[in-house]
């Protein structure tokens, strides 16, 4: 039996501020290397499991002999830090912050008690300011906290399957970091209670993607020119990548101050089971010669009011695949990758959930 519990003993939330400091969050990118406020830490979607690479000092051995034969060792350049963590899929936090809308995405109180956040690809390229509160209580009479700062996020990968391992949607998010802040509060576990079975934030599964449309048998939602692609969708993975930059001059303590964030780059790799002709027929045209858009517009529907997820695309491209069937293969099936066309290519995410936009940036 799969079990998906909170990883043990480990705890998670997010601060959040607009990316000019004018909000009740962040000071700068990297907060100015100071601890994070308590009372202004978010909850964040259901902690899987982690991995954590600090920004630490390599060091290099020269190789000089020394009259004990052993080589000096001496600190060099500091490394970027890597945050990468593992979620239940519930909310668009995570969506946003590969996406970095610009502007105002959120719209609360709509529907009735609960907000939508219209999520499409930000502009700009200052990364907005957020960073991570950690504690992890693994020896029984300490408890370490950390404060992972100057983020420009790059990878997220979402999940889900008809198997019974993939059946929950997971998200995994990969962070670049510049600094980490060891000394911050302990941090009262009771304000990190996010319960996945809650409305508005319902634990996504494979059951609200048919819901969707977006996979399951003679799935509708992979059309070209208007008419669906005949397949079957057995699973499906979201990827979301950022091109990054985190640089310039490293402050006395050898930190990097400057970064910038730039194109974003997405996909969606389906495992499929062609059902007609016309996944065929598209995987022999060139791009070039598209007689109309191959879109993909699908969700996630936990509640079709109240919680939901949707994937609206216009404008893709299906990377050619071979074709092939293995006499021992019980059904001729593929992985098929579907990327964005050209700059006119589009992706707009819409969540509606419990989150007001604190949960996203300080306002």
């Amino acid at each position: 039996m799969t079990r998906y519990n909170q990883v043990k003993d480990s705890h998670m939330t997010i601060a959040t501020g607009d990316d000019a400091g004018a909000g009740a969050g962040l000071t700068e990118w990297d907060n100015a290397h100071v601890k994070f406020a308590i009372g202004e830490l978010k909850s964040v979607d259901k902690l899987l499991g982690w991995n954590l690479t600090p920004p630490t000092k390599e060091t290099e051995t020269p190789g000089v002999m020394t009259a004990s034969r052993v080589a000096g060792r001496y600190s060099r350049a500091r490394k970027i830090g890597m945050w990468n963590s593992k979620h239940a899929f519930q909310t668009v936090q995570f969506c946003w912050w590969l996406m970095q809308t610009t502007g105002l995405f959120t719209t609360e109180g709509t529907p009735a008690s609960y907000n939508t956040h219209a999520l499409t690809i930000g502009a700009t390229n200052i990364p907005d300011w957020h960073g991570i509160h950690f504690e992890r209580e693994g020896i029984p009479s300490n408890k370490l906290a950390y404060d992972p700062m100057g983020f420009c996020p790059s990878d997220l990968v979402i999940n889900c399957g008809q198997a019974v391992e993939a059946y929950k949607a997971t998200q995994e998010i990969t962070i670049p970091h510049s600094f980490i802040n060891t000394a911050a509060d302990d941090l009262d576990t009771s304000a990190l209670t996010r319960n996945p079975k809650t409305l508005g934030l319902l634990w996504k599964g494979w059951n609200h993607l048919i819901a969707g449309a977006g996979a399951g048998k003679d799935m509708q939602g992979l059309t070209y020119n208007g008419n669906p692609l005949e397949i079957d969708v057995k699973n499906l993975s979201i990827k979301l990548h950022r091109e990054y930059f985190i640089g310039g001059i490293p402050d006395t303590s050898g930190y990097f101050q400057d970064s910038l964030m730039y194109s974003l780059k997405y996909s969606f790799i389906l495992d499929v089971l062609p059902i007609g002709d016309a996944l065929y027929d598209l995987n022999h045209i060139a791009k070039e010669d598209y007689a109309g858009d191959l879109d993909y517009d699908f969700a996630f529907i936990a509640d079709a009011t109240n919680d939901r997820i949707d994937f609206a695309t216009d404008k893709l491209y299906l990377v050619p695949f071979d074709e092939i069937n293995d006499w021992n293969q019980y059904t001729e099936s593929y992985q098929i990758t579907i990327e964005p066309l050209d700059e006119t290519s589009s992706l707009t995410i819409t969540g509606i959930d419990g989150l007001d936009n604190t949960h996203f940036e300080n306002p």
